[in-house]
């Protein structure tokens, strides 16, 4: 998509170019964002979130993606 987009608004990727990619840039391309508004955080979330200083509802959409935790 990175590819095509880049050709299609005339600025092709040339040999030597860097490209980063932000995990955000992936998520909208794949039309995976979230309201955070809409996010209810179980109990297990807002316990972790308390204890690392982090909003519930992100910590809550972490675990949804997460396949496990050490």
């Amino acid at each position: 998509m990175i590819l095509n987009a880049t050709e299609a608004q005339g600025t092709p990727f040339e040999t030597g170019d860097i490209v980063v990619v932000t995990q955000k840039v992936v998520s909208k391309a794949e039309g995976r964002t979230v309201e955070l508004s809409a996010v209810e955080p179980s109990d297990f979330a807002r316990e972790f979130a308390l204890r690392a200083g982090r909003d519930a509802r992100l910590v809550e959409l972490v675990l949804r993606e997460s396949t496990g935790i050490s």
